[in-house]
């Protein structure tokens, strides 16, 4: 194994092919931890950190692991590698081949990371159940490194049967009946329909990225400043990553329509079997005739009758509205660790030390290692 590390977005947009395709083989299941989404992020969120790129080679010169992270000052005096990724976008992931061990890349990884020259590396927004993430902690504790893995919440996956009629099923009698009667008080309003697209034309696309912003910006989120439209350069961004995730192949928009209005939306893109729902929204006129359940169920049940996906991935944390539809779920949280000795990174082993400190005062010690 062979590492190399890409300094620039430039320099990962020069190799985006083989990046993309080491996204492929490694099975991950967010498509803005493809080369473009991460440069979208990269030149919207953190336009002054220095990109770097971790490439693991095999003997034959392909590309088997990638990682990357954004050089910053955190806290103001430590030089740390940050993974890309915030509340709008979980875009960074250790991509690794599935066809690869394990415990060999890992070990590159590692030694690449000690290259970088850091004092700490922040990956937050992770799947804390993801093993290559579990490998590499694992690793790190093995090398002397100084970590922390910690829960931050909990986010709600559907796995989806082969049947409609097994999913209503494993509902409860009381959710089987609500889910059916909210969708016939809904079609007693007028004529209900599920508004898919998919492989968009590109002068349409972004006319149905703004009919989706649109919606959103009339909700509550329109009024608290968390929408979409609320901000030209995030508005800018989900163009931007819808227009990389729908020229892949992977951007699924839904609109939930009642007599041809559309009163409700949902926004992701399927990726290995997986729908990773980005954004839904919907009119708040319409609340009460429960739109988003309505929504939920149309496009949980074209996904299970077309068979092109498996799970829904809601992304962000459990709440009321996605626990309803939720039967699995997984831990998102951050693994921080400092490479080197106390002696020669004392500044950055403190900070983890600090982290695990608090974590146990406050009993929320590190997550289980699946290793």
């Amino acid at each position: 194994m062979k590492t190399e590390i890409l300094r620039s977005n430039d320099e990962l947009t020069a190799i985006a092919g083989e990046w993309n395709q080491l996204w492929e083989s490694s099975q991950c299941t967010r498509a803005s931890s493809r080369a473009e989404s991460l440069v979208n992020f990269n030149e919207t969120f953190t336009p002054t950190a220095r990109p770097c790129f971790v490439v693991v080679r095999d003997g034959a010169n392909q590309m088997v692991a990638g990682l990357p992270v954004n050089i910053v000052r955190r806290p103001a005096w430590i030089r740390s590698a940050e993974f890309p990724g915030n509340e709008w976008s979980q875009c960074g992931r250790i991509l690794v081949d599935q066809g690869c061990e394990g415990t060999e890349v890992t070990t590159a990884l590692i030694d690449a990371i000690r290259q970088i020259r850091v004092g700490n590396v922040w990956m937050d927004w992770m799947n804390l159940e993801v093993p290559q993430l579990n490998l590499l902690a694992h690793g790190a504790r093995q090398a002397g490194w100084s970590v922390q893995m910690k829960e931050r919440f909990v986010v709600g996956v559907t796995r989806l049967p082969n049947s409609w009629e097994d999913y209503e099923q494993s509902f409860s009698k009381n959710s089987r009946r609500k889910l059916r009667t909210e969708l016939k008080a809904m079609q007693k309003l007028g004529d209900v329909q599920l508004e898919i697209h998919q492989s968009i034309a590109k002068d349409e696309l972004h006319k149905l990225i703004d009919a989706a912003i649109k919606i959103e910006m009339q909700s509550w989120k329109g009024a608290d400043g968390t929408a979409m439209g609320c901000d030209p350069k995030i508005t800018g961004f989900f163009h931007r990553w819808a227009e990389a995730a729908n020229a892949a192949g992977l951007l699924r928009l839904f609109f939930l329509k009642l007599d041809g209005q559309r009163i409700a939306f949902d926004l992701g893109a399927v990726s290995h079997g997986v729908y990773a729902s980005q954004k839904i929204s919907y009119l708040p006129e319409f609340a009460r005739s429960s739109p988003g359940h309505v929504l939920n169920g149309l496009v949980n049940r074209h996904f299970i009758e077309t068979g092109s996906a498996d799970s829904i991935d809601t992304v962000g944390p459990m709440n009321a509205a996605n626990q309803r539809w939720s039967n699995d779920s997984y831990r998102c949280g951050r693994l921080v660790m400092a490479p080197g000795s106390w002696l020669s990174n004392t500044t950055g082993r403190s900070v983890v030390t600090l982290l695990n400190a608090k974590s146990a005062m406050r009993g929320t010690g590190d997550a289980i290692e699946s290793v």
